[in-house]
């Protein structure tokens, strides 16, 4: 069964139940205070009829039709017959309701009751000075449910009943159908919201009049935001993971090439070049693990003792060829000995990405210097070179995943600066930007857990 069915049929058996209730409250009620009534009226021409009658007995000053028309006034219900005899015994008035005459006429002339067991009668003896004068016999109908009046109103309160529950039903009909139409309707269109959600579309609620559907549009729509949020992320890792190892596979690359081509020597140094380059490879690899579950934390660091001049040194290197062959200076200025604690590959991936992005924005015959110095027990790096600058209307967006500076001479997926962002939130660091257009840039990379040693 629909809901829409389901509510229209418990709309109609809530309006029938409260209106036949109604009824029968009501009409209990009415009945009681109508009996009531009828018993009062009738005790009070009872006593009207009898002090009439002796009257009419004692002085017998009234003719005959005007002793009727004044006993008709009293056929009140339940009275229906009235008839006055004088002390002889003859009948000086006999009056009744028309409808028992007909009953009587119906009987052949002859004077018969209703129904012996629906009607009684009641004999007065009237008296003057304690002398009987008369007798007064009074038919009324055995009980108040027997009146005409009675049953008058009793067929009267069903029937009314009746059409009062009709109506109802027909009113709650047309709000169960409203209201059936109206929320089968919303529940429909948040099924289709939840079938957008499954193909991946993004969607947008609206509050329905029914408070239970506007809050599960809305877990819905927070859902749908999670999903894209989970499904970006996983994007972003994916594109982290490329980025970085884009890097040290070109420093292979470019180093094999020039071994091949006997511009680079095979010896200690260059071995080192090559094993930093694989360790990379082996750490990135290692990080695979969060695509399985893109709400997985990839804020996980590896703390690490180190000196930062030789992690500097390897990084230098390992660029170096690349940054001969585009003709551009690439040197580092210091050699101070400085210890910390932090996790070496991030902070490796920030100089890595930061220096490439240099080597992409800096024309030949161009430089790049890196300088590294302690401030209040933090490790401060500058990487500056003389290329293309940074315009100020980027500067606040040039670490957003996927933004790329407008440029015609460049190319990038924009996800460079978005790692080294992120991982210097990871690290607990900070970078700070100083560019002009054509004049080149400055990075000054601010890291915490500087080990003072002498």
């Amino acid at each position: 069964m629909t809901i829409r069915k389901l509510l229209l049929i418990t709309v109609l058996l809530i309006a029938l139940v409260s209106v036949s209730i109604n009824s029968l409250i009501f009409g209990s009620l009415t009945d009681r205070f109508f009996v009531s009534y009828l018993k009062e009226t009738y005790e009070i021409h009872v006593e009207q009829i009898i002090e009439y009658s002796r009257g009419v007995l004692i002085n017998d000053d009234r003719s005959d039709a005007q002793l009727v028309a004044d006993l008709e006034t009293h056929l009140v219900d339940p009275i229906f017959r009235i008839r006055l005899f004088d002390s002889e015994g003859r009948l000086l008035a006999d009056v009744s309701t028309s409808v028992y005459e007909h009953n009587m006429m119906m009987g052949g002339g002859m004077q018969r009751m209703i129904s012996s067991e629906n009607e009684e009668t009641e004999l007065y003896s009237l008296l003057s000075d304690d002398l009987p004068i008369g007798d007064l016999y009074i038919t009324r109908h055995s009980s108040t449910d027997n009146s005409y009046i009675s049953r008058f109103f009793k067929n009267a309160l069903i029937s009314n009943s009746l059409i009062a529950a009709l109506i109802a039903m027909g009113i709650s009909a047309t709000i169960g159908i409203y209201l059936s139409k109206t929320m089968s309707r919303d529940l429909k269109d948040t099924a289709a919201i939840a079938n957008e959600i499954q193909e991946s579309k993004s969607v947008r609620t609206e509050k329905s009049f029914i408070s239970e559907i506007t809050s599960i549009r809305g877990s819905l729509e927070d859902l749908s935001y999670r999903l894209r949020i989970k499904h970006r992320s996983r994007k972003e890792i994916t594109d982290k993971l490329i980025h970085e190892t884009r890097t040290p596979l070109t420093i292979l690359k470019t180093h094999i090439e020039g071994i091949e081509d006997g511009v680079i020597d095979v010896d200690s140094k260059e071995i080192e070049v090559l094993r930093g380059q694989v360790d990379n490879i082996i750490s990135i690899i290692s990080d695979l693990g969060s695509l399985i579950d893109a709400e997985q934390s990839s804020d996980s660091v590896v703390i690490e003792e180190f000196e930062i001049s030789k992690i500097l040194r390897q990084i230098v290197n390992g660029l170096k060829a690349q940054f001969d062959k585009k003709g551009i200076e690439l040197s580092l200025l210091s050699d101070e000995k400085i210890f910390m604690e932090t996790d070496k590959f991030k902070l490796s991936q920030i100089v890595y990405n930061l220096l490439t992005n240099a080597y992409k924005f800096t024309k030949s015959g161009g430089f790049t210097k890196i300088d590294y110095h302690i401030s209040d027990e933090d490790l401060i790096i500058q990487i500056e070179d003389n290329g293309v600058g940074i315009d100020k209307k980027d500067l606040d967006r040039i670490f957003e995943a996927y933004y790329r500076v407008e440029s015609n001479n460049t190319s990038g997926e924009g996800i460079g600066l978005f790692v080294v962002k992120e991982n210097l939130r990871i690290l607990q660091g900070n970078i700070q930007i100083i560019s002009d257009v054509g004049e080149g840039s400055k990075f000054v990379i601010t890291i915490p857990k500087v080990l003072i040693k002498e």
